[in-house]
This record gives structure tokens, sequence and C-alpha cells, in this order.
């Protein structure tokens, strides 16, 4: 799920939608690059449903209080639902299947390198992403094509929402003495968001256990970007008809670990076991 511009005039910005299947059906807007046919839907769900009388499919209640049927539309009538802490606020199927998720609060600064830090030729001041350990703190710094510089993230737990000084500081203390150009930088921005965590740290990857049409894939807390290619092809294997099955026995481990049930089907593991 993304989150578009809020267009001029507009209502608020809510989540997108991608449905497979036949491309420029009415409402919709064709999304490039997205690999088999499929389309945005610009909506926020509140609510998800499996289609009863005999009928095959998922419902989707939108933000705008309409429902639209995604079983005609939707490849092999499923969905992948990628919520963060809102899965909570959905109703339906998601309330049938509760999983533990916990705020995961985080701070990330974004820097603007100025031009009298570079020498005749330089484009930044660093020229990779470099990942470091300080004082047994981690941190990573994202150098951007318009001069720009990520410095990340903090990871805290302390139900604070807001920006935490004592992270921002620690950030960019550990910044500058990994880079030491960092303490003439101008501070553009700082982000802080709260990512979806587990009890084990462990996401929650796997079919909903009243409704196999519908696989949930959250709670990767920090972990989130660098695990998206791995929840990416078994999400995939999940939603097809015969991807499961080419599945390796790694595979279906993880999968029997990520389970949303799995405090019913399967042992805990330490995150060292994924």
């Amino acid at each position: 799920m993304g989150r578009p511009q809020r267009p001029p005039g507009g209502p608020p910005a809510a989540r997108g939608l991608c449905g497979a299947g036949p491309a420029g059906a009415a409402g919709r807007r064709a999304v490039p690059r997205a690999g088999p046919p499929a389309d945005l839907i610009q909506a926020r769900v509140t609510a998800v449903h499996a289609d009863g009388a005999g009928r095959t499919g998922v419902r989707l209640t939108l933000d705008d209080g309409t429902e639209r049927s995604e079983c005609t539309e939707l490849t092999d009538d499923k969905i992948l639902l990628v919520p963060g802490l809102g899965y909570t606020d959905i109703a339906g199927l998601p309330e049938q299947t509760p999983l533990d998720l916990r705020p995961v609060h985080g701070d990330v600064l974004r820097l603007k390198v100025r031009p009298g830090q570079l020498l005749p030729g330089e484009q930044h001041i660093v020229s990779a992403t470099v990942r470091a350990t300080v004082a047994g703190r981690s941190v990573y710094l994202v150098p951007r094509a318009d001069g720009g510089l990520v410095v990340g993230a903090s990871s805290r737990e302390d139900s604070l929402p807001g920006t935490h000084a004592g992270s921002v500081q620690e950030l960019l203390d550990d910044a500058v003495a990994v880079l030491p150009g960092v303490k003439e930088t101008e501070l553009v921005e700082i982000t802080t968001r709260a990512r979806p965590g587990t009890p084990d740290d462990i996401p929650y990857l796997g079919r909903c256990e009243q409704a196999p049409d519908v696989v949930v894939s959250t709670g990767y807390s920090r972990h989130g970007i660098l695990l998206a290619p791995l929840a990416a092809r078994l999400a995939a294997a999940l939603l097809s008809d015969d991807g499961e099955a080419a599945l390796s026995e790694e595979d279906r481990r993880m999968l029997a670990h990520m389970s949303p049930t799995r405090s019913l089907t399967a042992p805990q593991m330490t995150p060292t076991g994924l």
C-alpha cells in the first residue's frame, strides 16, 4: 500500500490498493511497471470480508462507505493485506484473526550537504551507503543524488509518538563519528514513525485462518526494506495456484514460523532462527 499525494482541492490522500485484473477497468488507473496487469484504487480499507451466499472472493469496504467486490477483478479472487499498526482498525477478517502488534518508534534525519563542503568536481561528501556501529548503536548514512543525506534510524519502545530529542542527538553524534563532515550539513527534516513489531520480532506472513484467500503480511519492525524481497516472493507463492508447490523446504519452514497463527501451529523461534 502506498500513500499518494493529495490532489489540489481533493480529499485527503488515501492508501492505494493494487489489484491484478483487467487493466483500464472503469474508475481505475493503470499502474506502470507492475508486472501482471494491475490497477491502483485510491481508498482506505476499513473492512475485509469473505463473500458468502455461495460466492467466492473477498469484499473490501472503503473509507467512503461503499463496498466493491474484488472477487471479479483480483487474480484467483485473492488479496494481499499489508497493513501497519492500523491492522487492528480494519473490521471483519482482521478482527477474527487478531495479531499482536506493538509500536516500535524510530527517527530518521534528512540532511543537506552545503556547496562549500565540496571540493571542485565532487558531487557529495560520501559516494555510497555507509553502515556502522558506534557505541553499540547501528547507524547508516545514505547519500542522495540531490545532495541529500539520510541518517537513521533510531529504534525505541518508550511510548513516545513524537520525536525523541535524545535519539536525534545520538544519530547526529554517531553520524559525525563515522563521517565528520556531517557536522557542517544542514538539518532539513526529522521523520518519526511507529513500525509494527511482533512479540518475538518475527513477522507475520500467511493466510488468514478464516479466509485462505486473504494473505496477511506485517510486523517487520525496522527490517521491512531488507526483508521486502523475501516477503514479496513468499506472498506471491501463497497467492498463486501452483506457487506454493514450488517452495523449498526452507521456505516452508520460514512460513511455518511466520504464520499469523503460529502460537497455535508452530513453536517459537528466536529472531536469528530466520
